[in-house]
């Protein structure tokens, strides 16, 4: 309506503007014209300030109308965006695979569930059954995914009950288990308080306990003889009049013992190499190239024997690591006159008995003990391995057991 109000007055001020032109010799006339076309002019003003208010509304109006547009395209992405998120879900949930078979932690049938549904609810109320009978897929599934959320959380309480129970009974044996630790200490202490009682009743079991932790680190022939000895002297301590000791260094014990472990977990480690070292060979190798391997794994092998030999025992470049003795022996008292002392000789793996006395006594000599069993003199090692000799040392017992007065078992 402006723009059309304004065309009128634009066509009307070039017409006083030709009429002007006519009226330049008239002043009149002129006069007349000139006021007319400042009217017009008054009024172009007014129309254009009302066309430019109506730019300014049409702006804000569009200004409104975009904001909408801009909330309604906001609120369009967000709808999409969620619906993507969902078929995202969905297709997780249809791709899903559990570690355990449907079988195992799916529904169950719709024949089961509709027998536990009237057990539980009787005939009349058995939902899903109508459900099932109108084929109501839709409802029948809502009543199976709720009958096993009752179920699952009916489960959920019998495992909490059963965590509480676990946790209870955790702590009664935490509390059984501290009053156990703590009780060895207090036996430690009444035994200690308990010595001088001990001695003045004459109960070794101080004695005994000392006894019984040096002889686990025996070498399996002596703890056998020191076992055996030892029932012996329990059974016959009214009758008999003789007593078994452990005697010798139970430091140097622990310390060999500690010794071979390394030694033997060395060689484990050795036979791991080489077993790894064997297996990455080549599968496709010619003839010659599988005699080498051949080879190469004998020489492996011979490598870990010697290896393991040497650790067994030391090489004896002299006499003295041959007859070396293990730290510990076992001592036999037959009478305050003689005692018997059982050494095992760690290099060649046999026992020796050696006869002694506090004082000299004309019943003990260098032949005590020999021919103690027909043909045993002393002078033969029972072991036919050392028959052969280790590296070219000859084994011969008869100086060592005839100066000593030791013989061999």
């Amino acid at each position: 309506m402006a723009s059309k109000h304004l065309s009128e007055v634009l066509g009307a001020l070039r017409d006083a503007a030709g009429t002007l032109e006519k009226a330049a010799g008239d002043p009149a006339a002129f006069t007349a014209v000139a006021t007319d076309a400042s009217l017009l002019l008054l009024d172009l003003k007014a129309t254009n300030r009302d066309v430019l208010e109506g730019i300014e509304h049409i702006r804000e109006r569009t200004a409104a109308a975009k904001t909408g547009l801009d909330a309604t395209r906001l609120a369009l992405q967000n709808v999409l965006y969620e619906k993507s998120h969902i078929q995202q879900e969905i297709t997780n949930c249809q791709e899903f695979r559990s570690a355990f078979s449907d079988d195992q932690v799916g529904l169950c049938d719709e024949a089961a569930f509709a027998t536990r549904t009237k057990a539980a609810t009787g005939d009349a109320g058995a939902g899903g059954a109508t459900d099932a009978a109108t084929g109501d897929a839709h409802g029948l599934m809502l009543a199976r995914l709720a009958h096993e959320l009752g179920e699952r959380k009916q489960l959920c309480e019998q495992e909490r009950a059963l965590q509480a129970r676990r946790a209870l009974l955790h702590a009664g044996i935490d509390a059984r288990r501290g009053f156990l630790d703590d009780l060895g200490a207090q036996l430690a202490s009444v035994k200690r308080a308990t010595l001088p009682l001990q001695h003045t009743l004459r109960l070794p079991l101080a004695l005994q306990e000392r006894r019984r932790s040096a002889a686990r680190l025996l070498p399996p022939p002596l703890y056998t003889l020191y076992t055996q000895l030892a029932a012996a002297r329990e059974a016959f301590a009214e009758e008999g009049d003789f007593g078994v000791d452990v005697v010798g260094s139970v430091a140097d014990a622990e310390s060999l013992v500690r010794e071979a472990a390394a030694a033997e977990e060395e060689l484990t480690r050795r036979s791991a190499s080489d077993a790894v070292i064997i297996d990455a060979a080549p599968a496709g190798c010619e003839d010659g190239d599988e005699e080498d391997g051949g080879r190469a794994a004998k020489r492996a092998k011979r490598s870990r024997v010697s290896g393991s030999r040497g650790v067994a025992s030391p090489s004896p470049s002299s006499a003295a690591p041959t007859y070396a003795a293990h730290p510990l022996a076992v001592e036999l008292a037959l009478s305050p006159a003689v005692t018997l002392t059982f050494r095992y000789l760690t290099a060649l793996h046999i026992v020796t008995v050696e006869a002694h006395a506090p004082e000299a006594s004309p019943v003990l000599d260098d032949d005590l003990l020999v021919n103690l069993f027909p043909g045993d003199a002393g002078d033969d090692t029972p072991n036919a391995a050392n028959k052969l000799g280790q590296h070219g040392v000859v084994i011969n017992l008869g100086t060592r057991t005839r100066a000593s007065g030791t013989g061999t078992l």
